[in-house]
């Protein structure tokens, strides 16, 4: 996200008509105004898989909390769980 922020800011000062933008392996050559709205396509999208990924940790975390429970539940001080 950083990254993006700051190729955005690199394009608003920079004063080239044409930009270098990286897809995958290839560079293609866009405006600025295309640039700019590429990386913040990007940056949206990136957000977007960050909150995903931030509740799917969040759901994990909970389970094996409950999981934790059960067996401790079951073994009782004979096994010791990694902290989370």
């Amino acid at each position: 996200m950083e990254d993006l922020d700051e190729a955005g800011n690199e394009i608003m000062i920079g004063d080239e008509e044409r930009i270098m933008y990286a897809v995958g392996e290839v560079f293609l050559h866009l405006d600025q105004d295309e640039a700019e709205a590429k990386l913040a396509e990007g940056a949206e999208r990136s957000a977007k898989e960050l909150k995903a990924l931030e509740e799917e940790n969040k759901g994990i975390k909970e389970k094996m909390s409950e999981l934790k429970k059960v067996l401790y539940g079951k073994f009782g001080t004979a096994i010791n769980l990694e902290t989370d």
